[in-house]
């Protein structure tokens, strides 16, 4: 049943409320980083990490903390430490398996279920599975909700989709805390990384079951099916709003099955329709559970109705796909993006895009067969890189997953000036709104929203696929000035929140071009850090999806959170 708002603005103020204090004080350094990776029947929380190389997992349900293994990145996290998540878990081969079991390859201490496994190469290739439940230990054999496509073999590769959090430390280097392995792993490549322990922002440009996405068969229910179309009940979709994305069946009837995303109608009385580009081989009914995911673009699968199809594809080093119905800007995928086969040929494989142009794809490596017509696939965010920028250097750096490695993103157009203290880095990918969300002209995941800080009011943004930079971006009500203790939280919508060290808060318009005032934190801020101490999660009830939007005290303990009602009717849904 959805929950009943009858706040009205004017009428009832936003109100902080304190939270659970946070065990320990913040320092510069000091930052919180949320996890959204969905998981059914799991809930969402965050990691606070603290300058004294704690780190503590809150979780937002039961308003309470618990300290995570310390012995991992080590050092004394200070001025510099920070930190990003992404949705890749680990890998592995299977030692044996069955239709409905696989056994892993890795030391799992933790209950998994809820949590997805992806076969992504071998026997079952391209299948997706709710985690019913795991053993403990070494070779853990983890059980799935519904049969795999066949029998789990030898051959068979895998990744779980689990969380890690991803951490720059400037006195002891890269690491990461791994979710699912509940351990550290650490002294990973900082070769070509300047952190003078300064200030920092790392950030991820998450494709797969990245920041847009709808746990929808955990979320809400099945309203009605034919062979080409869903009902689903209790949201609030807006039209097409997942056109160009993909559903994957993960648990009940029809489990295994991945669409492309035709279009969708907007919500009546708690309703949306979608229809896929081509028809369910298995019509799904109440019993399953589905996943809506948010590409850029997607095609593939000749004759079925999806957007683009390939035409003819290569198997060579940096193969050039050619593609048909498209019409894209010259090389806006480039360097910010992935495709990824999500049915067919390769499914499961995805490959970074180097270039393109109206109707190609050039991408960087090979897929293991050449793509033909039943090949599905969708254009995403690029799963193997992270961002940093701070220390108020002009240059961004981008690391390499897979190859563990740094390399300073090239420029062609300079950033005018350094960042300082109080930047901002974000990585907008999800606005609502036809002029970003047009895959011909697509915006959403190629920029890189950055305030200057260092007592500024100055706008910047990176454009990846470009390699330029658009300095002093003018905006309206351009008069607040960003420094040291500024925190920043994207609602994965349309708006940059911001936290002065005054405790006002604010938010950016990115649709807009504009800011806004929000509410005000009564209580004293103590001396300004360095450090991202503001971040967002969501209500969900029925149809209703409400923002909640918390704060981390400059030097303090205290955690407080506003209920973000006033907020757009436009978020997208997560679990």
């Amino acid at each position: 049943m959805a929950i009943v708002l009858n706040l009205k603005p004017k009428l009832h103020r936003l109100q902080a409320e304190a939270c659970s204090i946070v065990p320990a004080v913040n320092a510069g350094g000091s930052f919180v980083e949320e996890i959204t990776v969905p998981a059914y029947n799991t809930d969402l929380a965050a990691f606070c990490v603290n300058t004294t190389s704690a780190v503590w997992l809150y979780n937002f349900k039961q308003d309470s903390y618990l300290n995570l293994p310390t012995g991992g990145i080590g050092g004394t996290f200070g001025a510099g430490s920070c930190g990003t998540w992404v949705p890749l878990g680990p890998t592995g081969t299977a030692t044996a398996g069955s239709t409905t079991t696989i056994t892993t390859n890795l030391t799992i201490p933790r209950d998994l279920r809820g949590y997805i496994i992806r076969i992504t190469g071998g026997p079952g290739a391209g299948d997706e599975r709710v985690i019913k439940s795991n053993t403990l230990g070494a070779n853990s054999v983890i059980t799935v909700n519904t049969a795999f496509s066949t029998t789990i073999t030898t051959a068979s590769t895998y990744r779980l989709i689990t969380p890690r959090l991803w951490i720059v430390n400037p006195s002891t280097g890269l690491g990461y805390f791994d979710w699912a392995l509940s351990a550290w792993t650490t002294g990973l490549s900082t070769t070509g990384l300047t952190n003078t322990g300064t200030d920092g922002l790392l950030k991820s440009t998450n494709g797969i079951l990245g920041n847009d996405y709808d746990w929808s068969g955990a979320l809400h229910t099945w309203n009605a099916a034919t062979s080409a179309t869903l009902g689903i009940n209790n949201v609030a979709y807006t039209v097409n709003q997942w056109q160009y994305g993909f559903i994957t069946i993960v648990d009940g009837t029809g489990a295994g099955q991945t669409r492309m995303i035709a279009s969708n109608t907007a919500a009546t009385a708690g309703v949306s329709t979608l229809t896929v580009a081509s028809n369910w081989s298995v019509t799904p009914d109440a019993t399953s559970v589905w996943i809506l995911g948010k590409a850029f673009d997607s095609g593939g699968a000749a004759g079925t109705g999806g957007r683009a199809v390939f035409s003819s594809a290569t198997n060579t080093t940096n193969a050039v796909l050619t593609v048909t119905g498209t019409n894209w800007a010259a090389n806006q995928w480039a360097n910010s993006c992935q495709l990824r086969c999500i049915a067919g040929t390769n499914v499961g494989q995805f490959l970074p895009i180097s270039a393109n142009t109206a109707t190609t794809v050039t991408l960087v490596g090979v897929f293991t067969s050449t793509l033909d017509a039943t090949s599905v696939w969708v254009i995403e965010g690029n799963d193997n890189s992270l961002y940093f920028m701070g220390n108020q250097q002009i240059g961004v750096f981008r690391y390499s997953i897979s190859g563990n490695s740094w390399s300073t993103v090239g420029a062609t157009a300079a950033r005018a000036a350094a960042p300082g203290t109080g930047a901002s880095f974000v990585w907008v990918n999800s606005v609502m709104d036809s002029a970003w969300t047009n895959p011909d002209l697509i915006k959403n995941g190629r920029y890189f929203y950055s305030f200057r800080g260092n007592n500024r009011n100055v706008l910047d943004y990176y454009d990846i696929a470009a390699g330029t930079w658009t300095s002093g971006l003018a905006y309206g009500n351009q008069g607040e000035l960003f420094t040291t203790g500024t925190c920043y939280a994207y609602d994965y919508a349309n708006r940059l929140f911001i936290a002065q060290s005054s405790g006002r808060i604010l938010y950016y318009d990115i649709l807009r071009n504009s800011l806004e005032p929000y509410f005000q934190i009564n209580y004293a801020q103590g001396t300004a850090t360095v450090g991202d101490k503001l971040f967002i999660t969501w209500i969900f009830e029925g149809s209703t999806v409400i923002p909640v939007l918390y704060h981390w005290r400059n030097t303090g303990q205290e955690l407080f959170r506003v209920l973000a009602w006033t907020s757009p009717s436009n978020y997208p849904t997560f679990p």
